[in-house]
């Protein structure tokens, strides 16, 4: 058996029964991944490289947008959008522009964002826990 082939059916299998909040997490890590590997061929030169890199971040950021619901939070949706469309910008001209900090710009957006979302997440696990934990320990009080 091909080892990568493996490691893809494994990597595959892991997205498949991944929670929501796991994959949101792991679209923003492959986002910043490719915008920094698309800096590492700006600055080495690839141009080839360099385009593939930013355009898969872009993918990916198009992906963040289409999970957007504007129904449900409104403000945080749009504030959301901005802020894709910002990174978005920011890569489409660092591609043109051959601007690494252009790139940078968009990456600092990227990691900020998985920075909340992963604070949240935790927060959010911790109260889930900590209901769970009153729930078998007072059972009484749910009656």
């Amino acid at each position: 058996m091909n080892p990568k082939r493996g490691v893809n059916a494994y990597k595959q299998a892991d997205v498949l029964t991944a929670s929501k909040e796991t994959i949101l997490l792991m679209l923003y890590e492959g986002a910043i991944r490719f915008v920094r590997s698309g800096i590492e061929a700006l600055e080495a030169g690839k141009i080839e490289e360099r385009s593939k890199q930013f355009l898969r971040a872009q993918d990916i950021i198009t992906e963040l947008r289409c999970t957007l619901v504007f129904k449900a939070a409104k403000d945080i949706a749009e504030n959301l959008e901005r802020l894709y469309e910002y990174a978005t910008d920011r890569l489409i001209q660092a591609n043109i522009n051959h601007s690494a900090a252009s790139a940078r710009e968009a990456l600092k957006v990227l990691e900020e964002l998985h920075s909340t979302w992963s604070e949240a997440i935790s927060l959010l696990k911790k109260e889930k826990e900590n209901e769970a934990k009153n729930a078998t320990s007072n059972p009484a009080e749910n009656k």
